[in-house]
């Protein structure tokens, strides 16, 4: 691609919104490639697999991160639950019952 043809390609991309198409360079081996990797290098550029690699970690890395925030959050739950059954059974079952009249109507 000459640097006119760039040049348009880059004014169009840029009124469309559209990626720029990456070059290929012709050291490698297109025909030894699968089509869709070529497409990929193409939209994504050589550095694809970096990014994706990349990307993948950080996701793995929220994941994570949130599974351990919902481990500590179901056993504070669980610890609260123990604390309402507990209380429960101290109250007089006179004051429960009103209590739960009161608080525990299905609207």
């Amino acid at each position: 691609m000459n640097y006119l043809e760039k040049a348009v390609t880059k004014k169009a991309a840029e009124r469309t919104g559209k990626a720029l198409p990456h070059e290929v360079p012709e050291l490698i081996e297109r025909d030894s490639l699968d089509p869709h990797t070529v497409d990929v290098m193409k939209h994504f550029g050589l550095n694809a697999a970096s990014f994706l690699n990349t990307y993948s970690c950080r996701v793995e890395d929220a994941l994570i991160e949130i599974a351990s925030k919902c481990k500590e959050h179901k056993e504070s739950i669980v610890l609260l639950y123990q604390e309402v059954l507990r209380l429960r059974e101290l109250m007089p079952e006179d004051i429960l019952a009103q209590y739960d009249a009161e608080n525990l109507r299905e609207e």
